[in-house]
C-alpha cells in the first residue's frame, strides 16, 4: 500500500484543479438494466421517482413536464417521494473508474465500484486525469510532481530563489517558508518565511576585530557601517595588542597633553584661538608622535 508520502495528491488535495464528475453514464457501467434509463434524459436515473402510472424518471427531468412521455398520461405537479427498491438497483449497478476508460493499460484497479461508491472513489483516485491551467491532462497522482511535464512558464519561489513550474509554485511555496534553515552570519535556525524579520532584527554578528579586542555585536545589515565609523578605534586596538608599552606611553602623553589643552582652552579667548584649533593641534602631534615611537621599534 502506497504511504501518504508518496501520495501527494491526497496530503495535499487543496492544491489540485477541480474535477467535476458528470452523471454516471453508460460508459463506465459493466452491465446496463435497461429499466435504470430515464427514457428522458437517456441517463441512468438520479434520484428515480415513479409516477402512478407505474413508469419511472429522474425527478429533475419529469418535474418539467405535465404529462407521462410515455402514456400521456397527467400527474399531480407534487411528485411522490424517491423509489427506494429502484434507487438501490441503481446504486449496486457495478461501474469501472472512469481513469480506465482511454487508458489501454487499465491504470485503476479499484473492485467492487458500484454507482453508489463511484462519486467518492473518483475524489480520491490517482489515475484520474487533471486538466492543468496549461491545457495539458495530468493523472491526479503526478500533478503535483515536480518531474512530471506540461506546458507552464517558470516561476521564482520568493522564499528560497529557485525556479517551478507554475502548477506546483503554491504548494511548495507553502512548504518552503516554513521551513527552518541556518543562518551562515550568525549560525541561528529561523523559518524561511522570517528570513527578512531575521537579517533586521535578529542576526548579530562579531566584529571581525574582535581577535584585538573590539566586543561590538553587530546587526549584519551594520556591519559595514561599523567598519568604515571604527576605523581609529581598531587601529588602537591592534597598536595595543602589537606594541603594548609603546600604546601605554602614547596614552600617558595623550592624558598629560589634553589637560594642558584643557587649562590653554580656558584663555582660549584671550589668545583669539578656538578650541577646534587646539583639538587639530592635539592631534596632529599625537600621531607624529606615536610615528617616531613606532619608528624606533621597526
Amino acid at each position: 500500500m502506497e504511504t501518504e508520502q508518496e501520495e501527494p495528491h491526497l496530503k495535499y488535495s487543496k492544491y489540485l484543479p477541480q474535477y467535476n464528475f458528470p452523471r454516471v453514464s453508460e460508459d463506465i457501467i459493466c452491465s446496463i438494466i435497461d429499466a435504470t434509463k430515464c427514457t428522458i434524459c437517456l441517463m441512468i436515473m438520479a434520484y428515480p421517482v415513479t409516477l402512478h402510472c407505474g413508469h419511472s424518471f429522474c425527478k429533475s427531468c419529469i418535474y418539467q413536464c405535465s404529462r407521462c412521455p410515455l402514456c400521456k398520461s397527467t400527474f399531480n405537479k407534487k411528485l411522490p417521494k424517491k423509489n427506494i427498491i429502484l434507487s438501490s438497483i441503481i446504486e449496486l449497478q457495478k461501474v469501472v473508474c472512469p481513469a480506465n476508460l482511454n487508458d489501454p493499460s487499465l491504470p485503476c484497479k479499484a473492485t467492487d465500484l458500484t454507482i453508489k461508491n463511484i462519486e467518492s472513489h473518483v475524489k480520491e483516485c490517482g489515475y484520474i486525469l487533471l486538466r492543468c491551467k496549461c491545457g495539458v491532462s495530468i493523472p491526479r497522482n503526478l500533478f503535483l510532481k515536480s518531474d512530471s511535464n506540461c506546458l507552464c512558464r517558470l516561476i521564482v519561489c520568493k522564499f528560497c530563489s529557485k525556479f517551478y513550474l507554475e502548477r506546483i509554485i503554491s504548494l511548495h511555496s507553502d512548504i518552503c517558508k516554513k521551513k527552518e534553515v541556518l543562518c551562515e552570519s550568525c549560525g541561528t535556525k529561523y523559518l524561511q518565511e522570517n528570513k527578512g524579520k531575521h537579517l533586521e532584527e535578529e542576526c548579530f554578528v562579531s566584529c571581525p576585530f574582535q581577535i584585538i579586542g573590539c566586543l561590538a555585536e553587530i546587526n549584519k545589515e551594520f556591519l559595514s557601517h561599523h567598519l568604515k565609523e571604527s576605523v581609529f578605534l581598531h587601529g588602537r586596538l591592534g597598536l595595543r595588542r602589537q606594541f603594548p608599552d609603546l600604546f601605554s606611553r602614547g596614552e600617558w602623553m595623550t592624558k598629560a597633553i589634553r589637560m594642558k589643552i584643557e587649562d590653554l582652552c580656558m584663555n582660549s579667548a584671550k589668545l583669539g584661538l578656538s578650541k577646534f584649533y587646539f583639538e587639530k593641534t592635539f592631534n596632529c602631534f599625537v600621531i607624529n608622535q606615536m610615528k617616531i615611537e613606532l619608528c624606533s621599534y621597526t
